[in-house]
């Protein structure tokens, strides 16, 4: 995400993710802060018809693990880049439809 959005969710989320400097454009929280996180991140989606909803992922997948460089920092999710892109941790609990003709896309839970 650009950062200002970057930094926007995160401080949605906890005040314990920051920059990681040694990686520029990562963040991190301590690791024996994951478990505090919220129980879920909701992300809000606009249908075409103008319907907000929600698309829900477990925090778990905020955390992709310790980071190599400093073994009790854990890398999250949300990387600064100049685009806005949804990966697998939170496709792979949906299915997803995608209609690039249309430029839509359509979700439905997969029970994972």
């Amino acid at each position: 995400m650009p950062q200002t959005d970057a930094e926007a969710v995160y401080a949605m989320i906890s005040p314990d993710i920051t920059p990681n400097s040694a990686e520029p454009g990562t963040y991190g929280i301590p690791c024996s802060r994951v478990s505090t996180l919220p129980a879920t991140i909701d992300i809000t989606f606009t249908s075409q018809q103008g319907t907000p909803f929600n698309l829900t992922i477990p925090s778990s997948e905020l955390s992709l693990g310790p980071f190599k460089s400093n073994s009790s920092l854990c890398q999250t999710l949300i990387n600064v880049n100049e685009y806005t892109l949804i990966g697998g941790s939170l496709l792979k609990h949906y299915y997803s439809v995608w209609d690039i003709g249309g430029q839509r896309i359509g979700f439905a839970p997969n029970g994972f």
